[in-house]
């Protein structure tokens, strides 16, 4: 059940664009509109800043990274899966295309 939440989550997450200014280097504008923040701002604090969700940074240069050991990797790359509990015809649409979002864009697989 866990692994199927956490899809959702990322599935729902990753519609959502990724600011610009969420790539580079940490900015001091950022850092004094946390230090300004009161619980009076009716914001939260961890979404203060110009970065994703308020506090992720990433590095200007992306690369994929992973484990180099290969007694660490899933089996064949693929994350095996099982949906199990009550979950509705659209939960199970909503996961599936959460599978696809990351089959289309990432290097991770899921399968049986």
């Amino acid at each position: 059940m866990f692994v199927q939440a956490l899809l959702l989550t990322i599935f729902l997450r990753s519609s959502q664009s990724v600011p610009v200014n969420a790539y580079g280097t940490p900015n001091r504008e950022s850092g004094l509109a946390l230090e300004q923040w009161t619980e009076e701002s009716g914001m939260n604090p961890e979404e203060v800043g110009d970065y994703l969700e308020g506090d992720i940074l990433f590095p200007k240069k992306v690369s994929k990274n992973g484990l180099i050991r290969e007694t660490a990797r899933w089996v064949n790359g693929v994350v095996p899966y099982e949906i199990t509990g009550k979950f509705t015809s659209n939960d199970r649409d909503v996961l599936g295309k959460a599978m696809e979002h990351y089959h289309k864009y990432t290097c991770i697989r899921y399968g049986f």
